[in-house]
């Protein structure tokens, strides 16, 4: 029994034959882990609201807007470059995502941020690749459209370490 193997150029190839299939699959899961984590900010934001203040409940509402923002900007992509549209069953949302991030039932804000951080590493994990598949094949509509939400990812984790390190009174 022999094995092949596969040649970078192989592999590109290969990418390139399925990219639209491959990339529709990748937003999809995106836009799945964009509207979980705003339902984890919004559940993030009543509970902060009860214990804490003013700002840090308006940075979590912001976390909360930006991540609808994502997945509007993620539909639109899926729209304009792929002509489709997202998965219509919601039902899916959890088992379709990247990071399959179920809200905590924990009342506690700090291990509600730790899981939220939890969705932004993962998020950043999945952006990355998403805009090396994109740049791969030229891409830099969709590499460019990645490249801005991953920034806002990594600004909310950055965010969250911050709150976390608060919330432990290491601040």
């Amino acid at each position: 029994m022999s094995l092949s193997f596969y040649t970078v150029d192989d592999y590109i190839r290969i990418l390139r034959e399925n990219y639209e299939k491959i990339m529709i699959e990748t937003i999809d899961k995106l836009i799945s882990d964009e509207w979980i984590a705003s339902y984890n900010y919004y559940v993030g934001v009543y509970t902060a609201r009860e214990r804490y203040d003013a700002e840090i409940v308006r940075e979590l509402k912001h976390h909360r807007d930006e991540e609808i923002k994502h997945g509007d900007m993620l539909g639109e992509l899926l729209h304009k470059r792929f002509n489709t549209g997202p998965r219509r069953n919601i039902e899916d949302l959890v088992a379709n995502s990247n990071c399959g991030n179920d809200p905590t039932r924990s009342a506690d804000l700090l291990v509600i941020a730790e899981e939220q951080r939890k969705g932004e590493i993962c998020a950043i994990k999945h952006y990355k690749e998403a805009i090396s598949i994109a740049k791969i094949v030229g891409d830099a509509e969709s590499a460019k459209v990645f490249e801005e939400i991953l920034n806002d990812e990594i600004e909310h984790r950055n965010d969250l370490s911050e709150f976390i390190a608060k919330l432990k009174g290491e601040v």
